[in-house]
């Protein structure tokens, strides 16, 4: 899921005018899903129309410290191929016993952020943690999530399967 949403940054990065391509990273803090070091590298007026085209296709830009940090609405798939295993699925079992509709927005960028760096499973031994202590408080569980780690483990095992056969 974030790997499709780096590609359309880097789309709408592409040819802006910096005097070298920009860095498209994870963004550090959870408040947002990318990080692009554009303001250091492209004259003020070229990172504006950056920041334009980006503001325009429906992300949400901020600026720190000479970076773009970038956030978009996160819409997982419907259609899973993979079967989670470990963590994960004790993460699902919970999540699929307590539907809801909430979801948390901060683990959902955690989740696309671990499903593209394949660390899927030691994420979700947090989320299980936490999904355990709400149940504990007698509190509502985030079931919005559920298709987040379906997404975020789909995302891991493509990965995975990729990374066999570029030995």
């Amino acid at each position: 899921m974030l790997s499709a949403l780096r590609r359309e940054a880097l789309t709408l990065l592409r040819d802006c005018g910096a005097s070298r391509p920009p860095a498209l990273r994870r963004a550090r803090p959870d408040t947002h899903l990318l990080a692009t070091d554009l303001p250091r590298c492209a004259p003020p007026e070229a990172a504006a129309r950056a920041r334009e085209k980006l503001e325009g296709a429906g992300w949400t830009v901020d600026e720190k410290d000479g970076w773009l940090l970038l956030d978009h609405p996160l819409n997982p798939p419907s259609f899973f191929s993979t079967q989670p295993t470990g963590e994960a699925a004790c993460c699902l079992s919970l999540l699929a016993r307590h539907p809801g509709e909430a979801v948390d927005p901060v683990w959902a960028r955690r989740l696309a952020k671990a499903g593209e760096a394949g660390e899927v499973e030691k994420l979700c031994e947090k989320l299980h943690r936490e999904l355990a202590a709400l149940l504990r408080r007698r509190q509502p569980l985030p079931g919005g999530l559920y298709a987040h780690v379906r997404a975020a483990c789909e995302s891991a095992g493509r990965r995975t399967s990729h990374a066999r056969f570029n030995r």
